[in-house]
């Protein structure tokens, strides 16, 4: 996610685009007064009306996505009755990464906020009952992994605005930049990258996974895409491990053609 950020707030975005929600932001006035103040959140059951929650799994680890919706101002985070998080003078709530136990509690949180225009990430997780801080996120989300049996390969289509039988498609506003997000479904390996008919990503050593996750023997795969719109700008975030180890690719839209870009 920090290389998420890196890239957008590097690039410079074409100004005055503007979304307008004034039905679902006239519920949430009513839900929770003009001001927006005082507004929780409960990360074990997201409020359609205050917020937009997505569902879906990156590399073995069930994750929960919570956006506020536009004028929304959140004040806290709970899970259930716990307050987890309550900002700080002048830190604004971006956005939330849950992760999920195999029962489908959360146990980690990636926290996106602002302060003074500065995007800052902190992890908390729940340990021995209580929420605190995480010292090392990466060690806690291998302890969260669920090891699924490999089903097929699959294709991640960028033309798709739906959920299909392979792969988990939304779209929402991240840091102020519409974002649509496919992420392949628990089993399903995704070997290729397309748009449509056109081919952008594939393997450099093509294959099959078989069994379980866990008994993959190195063929490349993708784990996440990530398609970025403001006004005729796209830019295509794309997450693959090639050669075993996990890389970042960048991608432009020209016309028809995603151009590769570092």
């Amino acid at each position: 996610m920090a290389c998420s950020l890196y890239l957008l707030n590097s690039l410079r975005w074409p100004s005055g685009i503007h979304f307008q929600h004034r039905e679902s932001l006239e519920k949430a006035k009513a839900l929770i007064g003009e001001s927006g103040e005082d507004t929780s959140l409960n990360i074990s059951h997201p409020s359609r009306i205050l917020c937009q929650s997505f569902d879906y799994t990156f590399d073995g680890n069930a994750i929960r996505l919570i956006v506020p919706k536009k004028g929304v101002s959140v004040s806290k985070l709970a899970n259930g009755s716990e307050a987890i998080w309550i900002p700080e003078d002048g830190e604004t709530f971006g956005h939330a990464r849950v992760y999920l136990n195999k029962d489908g509690k959360p146990e980690l949180v990636l926290l996106v906020t602002t302060s003074s225009g500065t995007s800052k990430e902190t992890y908390l997780e729940l340990k021995d009952g209580k929420w605190v801080s995480c010292d090392d996120h990466d060690a806690k989300m291998k302890t969260l992994k669920v090891i699924t049996e490999w089903i097929s390969d699959s294709t991640i289509d960028l033309s798709a605005s739906k959920d299909t039988k392979e792969c988990i498609t939304f779209e929402t506003d991240i840091v102020g930049i519409t974002t649509r997000h496919f992420y392949p479904k628990a089993g399903y390996l995704a070997v290729k990258v397309n748009d449509g008919t056109r081919s952008i990503w594939e393997p450099t050593k093509p294959g099959s996974r078989y069994g379980s996750e866990e008994d993959f023997d190195g063929y490349d795969y993708c784990l996440s895409c990530l398609v970025y719109r403001k006004e005729n700008v796209r830019l295509l975030e794309m997450i693959v491990v090639e050669r075993l180890s996990r890389r970042w690719k960048y991608f432009e839209k020209s016309g028809e053609e995603w151009m590769d870009f570092h």
